[in-house]
């Protein structure tokens, strides 16, 4: 009879190669950015003229063209490889790799055939990418801090979430829209399992899946879906460049509802992380303000 370490040896190998798979991606796309980036060198330019400063009551000008100010050169190649097969290749790969552990619980609620999986995935890196070229396009036509970024990447995501609710049926898109709306919650949530996972009282998925229902429910109507709402991340998130901020705003009795299904030390841990929650909430209100046009009073609840 084979011993328990022999049983374990294809599972080892099997992960040992899907690492090695993830890292050739991640090593793939990195160079391919250095290709680019070489390729498009120029002289140095020099720099442009400051504007005149603004007079008195007047308001400052908007930045040439409206984009965002954090569109450095990162984004942008990123955004020229969408349209090149040997980028498009590495980054499918960190997709779906991001996908699979992202949305880990609702592909295990779903139930759903091999085949059937397969194409949800590919499905959401679609939406992904979706809302990528939205964003760059609202961003290049000075959209960015407006509120109609938001819309716009909605408005783009239109068809691939109308594939997703026939792939999935009724029942299975709703189950879909309530992970994708909850995903703040579930970010705040992922964060209080981290600092439990090497305690000796960690928290469970589905124990998480429980806190995020009960936040859920006691969450006002106008604040449901946190910052992403129902467009979920960019293509972005998933390589790697741009951080996976999926923040919420929490009900204000939060740790009333939590305190009968945590224990003392991770309601503790708990505190910690809404001090964490409000602290990066408060720094994302701050930079939508330094970016957005004079006069514009809408907020993009999309990034990233």
């Amino acid at each position: 009879m084979d011993s328990p370490r022999v049983r374990k040896l294809p599972l080892l190998l099997a992960a040992i190669a899907l690492f090695l798979l993830l890292v050739e991606a991640h090593f793939a796309f990195q160079r391919w950015l250095r290709i680019q980036q070489l390729k498009g060198g120029r002289a140095p330019q020099p720099p442009p003229a400051a504007a005149p400063a603004p007079r008195r009551g007047e308001a400052p000008s908007p930045a040439p063209g409206g984009t965002r100010s954090d569109d450095g050169p990162t984004r942008k190649r990123f955004r020229q490889g969408l349209a090149d097969p040997a980028f498009l290749a590495p980054l499918r790969v960190l997709q779906r790799d991001m996908i699979l552990s992202h949305y880990r619980v609702l592909l295990q609620d779903l139930g759903l055939s091999p085949e059937a999986r397969e194409k949800f995935v590919q499905l959401l890196s679609r939406k992904q990418l979706e809302k990528t070229e939205a964003e760059s396009a609202a961003f290049d036509r000075g959209l960015y801090g407006s509120g109609a970024v938001p819309l716009a990447i909605t408005q783009a995501q239109q068809d691939v979430d109308q594939d997703i609710a026939g792939l999935l049926g009724p029942a299975g898109f709703d189950a879909y829209r309530h992970f994708e709306t909850t995903d703040g919650l579930r970010s705040a949530i992922g964060r209080l399992q981290a600092k439990l996972e090497y305690t000796g009282e960690p928290l469970s998925d589905r124990a998480a899946e429980d806190l995020v229902r009960l936040l859920d429910a006691a969450t006002p109507p106008q604040q449901r879906g946190g910052v992403t709402r129902f467009t979920g991340p960019s293509a972005e998130v998933a390589a790697g460049i741009s951080p996976p901020l999926y923040g919420a705003i929490l009900p204000e009795n939060a740790g009333e509802l939590l305190a009968p299904r945590l224990t003392p030390a991770q309601l503790r841990q708990w505190r910690d992380v809404v001090s964490a929650e409000r602290d990066q909430l408060r720094l994302r209100a701050l930079t939508f303000q330094s970016l957005r046009p004079p006069g514009a009073t809408g907020e993009d609840g999309a990034e990233p």
